[in-house]
């Protein structure tokens, strides 16, 4: 691992000794996760030239990333300062957040954390005064940390292709500052050219990163794939299948008993006779359904999701209607702890990006907090009885149930009030045509009531 025991950084070559070896077995591990998500999976089978490829590739591997992700950023998570009133510097924090596309912009950056288990996001000022977010891939990017303690960031080292020449960048720790310094090696050159050097002007990183999920043991987090290879074996169970089905679906007809030159076709629907009396025709069918083979691929795929901590939509789908509140979050037990977990990750982090956003924009250090919505869906009747009940206990608030329920507490209780006046209006419009002798006007549908004789 690129741990650093030299401190500061000033080697050129230092930073090369450190991370190479690292960093290439961390990009097969990041290529291998995307070529899964990518469906570009291990064909389990050969396909012979010219012939129908009989593979059938189930692409478990996205499904558990997408759900996992769209569990956590379905719904984009809000920010908030600490104050009770929205105040300019949280309009200008949602102001560059809705700059950077905030919807679109979590979900590539979920799925980059799930895949490559790291995130990095560089904030680059634009000349208006504005912030960008740039996502870095994780292919790119190298961390190197104190040998004694690797959550104190020593450097990052960003290297990637710019046209034949291979373009670097070192952002290094000079103790209390950073030093952002590009270099450049030109094709067939044997060493690096500095082509500028600068001193960031803030104590902390233009870099922010974090982990995906936890790995107590490495600087790096981990994807959300664990053991993509048992979607290999699922695979390899339904490509059998298919080939098997293939040729052993429809029966074959079998004759004994008689020569190949004894079978003559008669006109009716192409039927097949045989003048030798001896002879006997039979139907070859498969003796059995298929049905271990069926089990098998349903375990498989029942452990990958386990494995994964996600859930097998279409294993529930005969139940859903049945499902309560507290029984769904019960079956999503697992990816609800796990979604708990990220969210703790990815909310240090987001949150992060916005306070450092915030004091380049020149607004002051402001803490920023991230709440997030409910990832599933709900019973909402059983909720609002659930809620009436601890009304009736008087230990909740009317403002809280608002709240639980979605709704906006202040712009309710406005429409409340306004409609509650409206109808003071009309009440004491009745009133005064009452008290003036004039009667209260009926409906004409009640003033018919006479004998039937008019």
């Amino acid at each position: 691992m690129p741990s650093i025991t030299v401190y500061p950084l000033n080697d050129l070559t230092a930073l090369d000794r450190a991370v190479n070896e690292e960093l290439s077995a961390r990009q097969a591990v990041i290529a291998q996760h995307w070529a899964y998500y990518r469906r570009e999976h291990k064909r389990p089978l050969k396909a012979r030239s010219g012939q129908p490829d009989d593979n059938v590739i189930l692409n478990l591997a996205r499904e558990v990333i997408d759900q996992s992700v769209a569990m956590l950023f379905g719904t984009p998570p809000e920010f908030e300062l600490d104050q009770a009133d929205e105040t300019p510097e949280e309009q200008a924090l949602e102001a560059i957040w809705a700059a950077n596309n905030l919807p679109l912009w979590c979900q590539d950056v979920g799925v980059t954390g799930a895949v490559a288990g790291h995130v990095f996001i560089k904030l680059a000022p634009t000349p208006l005064g504005g912030v960008r977010f740039i996502r870095l891939n994780p292919r790119y990017v190298t961390m190197c940390w104190r040998a004694d303690d690797f959550e104190t960031v020593l450097a990052y080292r960003l290297q990637w292709q710019g046209g034949n020449d291979v373009v670097r960048q070192d952002i290094i720790d000079m103790g209390g500052s950073w030093l952002v310094r590009d270099l450049v090696l030109a094709y067939g050159a044997r060493e690096w050219t500095v082509t500028s050097e600068v001193m960031w002007p803030w104590a902390w990183a233009p870099i922010v990163d974090w982990k995906n999920l936890p790995e107590p043991e490495a600087r790096y987090g981990q994807p959300d794939l664990v053991n993509p290879e048992l979607n290999d074996t699922a695979n390899l169970v339904a490509s059998n299948t298919a080939r098997i089905l293939k040729f052993h679906a429809h029966p074959k007809t079998v004759g004994t008993g008689m020569q190949a030159t004894e079978i003559k076709e008669t006109t009716v629907d192409g039927l097949w006779t045989v003048a030798n009396p001896a002879a006997q025709i039979k139907n070859l069918e498969m003796q059995s359904d298929l049905s271990s083979s069926a089990m098998f691929l349903e375990f498989v795929q029942a452990q990958f999701y386990a494995e994964h901590r996600a859930v097998n939509l279409t294993s529930m789908k005969d139940r859903l209607g049945q499902l309560t509140n507290f029984g769904l979050r019960t079956l999503f037990k697992s990816a609800l702890d796990k979604l708990a977990t990220k969210r703790s990750l990815y909310g240090m982090g987001l949150a992060e990006v916005s306070r450092r956003a915030l004091l380049l924009m020149g607004f002051g250090d402001w803490p920023v907090s991230v709440s997030w919505g409910d990832p599933l869906p709900y019973n909402r009747l059983e909720q609002v009885q659930a809620l009436q009940l601890e009304r009736d206990m008087q230990i909740v608030s009317r403002k809280t149930m608002a709240t639980e329920l979605g709704r906006d507490w202040e712009t309710e209780q406005a429409r409340i009030e306004e409609e509650d006046a409206n109808q003071g209006n009309v009440g004491e419009a009745l009133l005064r045509v009452f008290d003036q002798g004039q009667g209260v006007p009926m409906p004409r549908a009640n003033m018919d009531l006479g004998d039937g004789a008019g």
